[in-house]
């Protein structure tokens, strides 16, 4: 135990029971103390669930552990997620919880280190067997922080999300979502952070062509958020070993920031731009835009290989089974006259040596 010295007599003892099912799951419960004579005493209860039945499912754990020494603690944790399954969609709750209070073994007001928070989510969503995916959520999370010995409401943020994946052709992949949160700040004394208001979409979109020979993946991602403020200064260095000059251009002997420029000469350049942090936010948009082309050379020349079709036939003369274009055909003991490559888009026709017997 950290920063505790633990003398005399120890007691560590523990139980569990549990109860497990073939079409059911499992539940268990466990109860653990430690104790330390005339110094620590610690007790520990945890309840874990993995129920799973062919339409509901019930997985989660919970633990809560309460400590007495010379000050008192009560952790308690849980995280767990329970869902309905239908033939269509599932619906479903998920949610995780932590409180932590520290008091002193005197009094029943709370000290440094108290906090809680809590975090939920609802959705509704394709059943996991589904190829092709979507997904509803709306949740909210907030947090608690020490104010006068008691633990006040510091954050609350609130979330919506919409998403679909659609892989049912693994050669053709589109996945897409679009995520809003709303930051609101009840208590400005207890944290650091600003009220926010911000969005996400992204769009990702894969597709392979010539069976692997060639990979093209587009992704584009915008959204808004709150951005921290950027002051700069500019600070003197030894000549030759800045990038700015400073030229007093109305003569009144103070370094104003719009008189810095970049240094035509080496010699002249003694100062350097340094960005400074500051405590203002300002509201942000962003935009990023890639593609990508993956030529795979294995795979073209396994193409290329394959690709090539033999369209002959004992006549002189038929149709290819390919493109079901009149052409000229092999004839016993020949090399093919017609050859379609990559499903007949490209045809090579080759004319016949005449063999002459003397």
């Amino acid at each position: 135990i950290l920063g505790l010295t633990l003398q005399g007599d120890q007691l560590l003892a523990g139980a569990n029971l549990g109860l497990r099912g073939r079409r059911f799951g499992r539940i268990g419960y466990g109860f653990g103390t430690f104790q330390v004579t005339d110094a620590y005493r610690g007790w520990k209860q945890d309840l874990t669930s993995d129920v799973r039945t062919k339409h509901t499912e019930v997985i989660g754990t919970a633990s809560w552990l309460t400590t007495a020494n010379t000050r008192t603690t009560d952790f308690l944790r849980h995280k767990g997620q329970a869902k309905q399954i239908f033939r269509l969609f599932s619906v479903g709750y998920k949610d995780e919880h932590e409180r932590n209070l520290f008091r002193t073994d005197t009094s029943n007001r709370l000290i440094a280190g108290s906090y809680e928070f809590h975090e939920w989510e609802t959705f509704l969503q394709s059943p996991d067997t589904f190829k092709n995916k979507w997904r509803i959520a709306g949740g909210q999370r907030w947090d608690r922080a020490l104010r006068g010995g008691l633990l006040t409401e510091s954050a609350r943020a609130t979330s919506y999300s919409v998403g679909f994946d659609l892989a049912r052709d693994p050669r053709k992949r589109l996945n897409a979502s679009f995520t809003y949160r709303r930051l609101d700040i009840p208590d400005s004394t207890l944290t650091l952070q600003k009220p926010e208001n911000t969005y996400l979409a992204r769009i990702d979109h894969d597709l392979t062509v010539l069976k692997g020979a060639a990979v093209f993946d587009l992704f584009y991602e915008f959204g808004s958020g709150l951005e921290q403020r950027r002051e700069y200064i500019y600070v003197l260095v030894p000549s030759g070993q800045g990038l700015y000059v400073w030229i007093d251009y109305n003569g009144d002997g103070v370094k104003d920031l719009n008189e810095f420029e970049l240094a035509n000469f080496t010699y002249e350049a003694n100062y350097l731009r340094v960005f400074v942090p500051s405590n203002d936010y300002i509201r942000s948009f962003s935009n990023q835009f890639s593609t990508a082309l993956d030529l795979r050379p294995a795979m073209v020349g396994q193409v290329l290989r394959h690709g090539f079709a033999s369209c002959g036939s004992e006549n002189l003369i038929g149709r290819c089974g390919e493109c079901d274009e009149p052409v000229p055909v092999r004839r016993e003991g020949h090399e093919p006259d017609v050859v379609c490559l990559l499903g007949a888009q490209y045809v090579l026709l080759r004319p016949h040596q005449p063999q002459v017997e003397h």
